[in-house]
């Protein structure tokens, strides 16, 4: 085995986001080793999904921001572009209210956001 100038990773995880870690590690020079159970992981509930605008909540600016932060790069680091065409990626989302309680958190979120620039 052909050692690696920048040396050994583990990834805990096996799925969306540990294999995602894994590649672009991989690809940077690291020795990769992903490390997962037998069992589902959670990537079917969210698949890795960046939604900062509907997951935030009054009170989680750092997290509105490093969310954010995480959707910029994201988009912009060229990730995307190396993917093949069958990976599908979104652009957009939307949120939808089942009842008046759903109404009132999404106005809630609304005036939250509206109010982080």
């Amino acid at each position: 085995m052909t050692p690696h100038p920048l040396g050994s990773l583990a990834i805990i995880g096996g799925g969306i986001i540990g294999l995602s870690i894994a590649r672009r590690a991989a690809q940077a020079g690291w020795s990769v080793r992903v490390h997962r159970t037998g069992e589902h992981g959670a990537s079917w509930v969210a698949a890795g999904m960046l939604a900062p605008h509907s997951e935030g909540w009054p009170g989680e600016e750092r997290l509105l921001r490093l969310g954010l932060e995480s959707l910029r790069l994201w988009h912009e680091s060229g990730f995307l572009d190396e993917l093949p065409p069958q990976v599908i990626t979104a652009r957009e989302s939307l949120v939808v209210a089942v009842d008046r309680a759903d109404v009132a958190d999404l106005r809630t979120v609304a005036d939250w956001l509206s109010g982080q620039g």
